[in-house]
């Protein structure tokens, strides 16, 4: 999305998304970050439906080992993340530290 928005602005944010030809090869496949985390022992699960997470969550506590959710999300809905600036500020270091 970022070089959509750096090689295009206007269009990425009309269309949402810009033609295969106009980017520069930077869409990866996707990473199964879930499948990653069970190769190294933790406890891994995708949702692809937000009624689901609940569950994900309870099993991943269950699992009593380090978890990572997989969640599907719609990547136009998405385009611009909510309240980005709690969320970088939950990620500061400790002040003092």
């Amino acid at each position: 999305m970022n070089q959509q928005f750096a090689l295009k602005p206007i269009k990425t944010l009309v269309k949402k998304s810009l033609d295969a030809d106009e980017t520069i090869n930077a869409d990866l496949c996707e990473t199964r970050f879930y499948d990653l985390a069970r190769s190294m022992g933790a406890y891994g699960e995708r949702v692809s439906d937000p009624a689901g997470l609940k569950g994900a969550i309870k099993r991943a506590q269950q699992s009593g080992r380090c978890s990572v959710i997989h969640v599907d999300v719609d990547p136009v809905k998405h385009m611009w993340a909510p309240h980005l600036k709690t969320f970088v500020d939950m990620h500061q270091a400790p002040k003092g530290h």
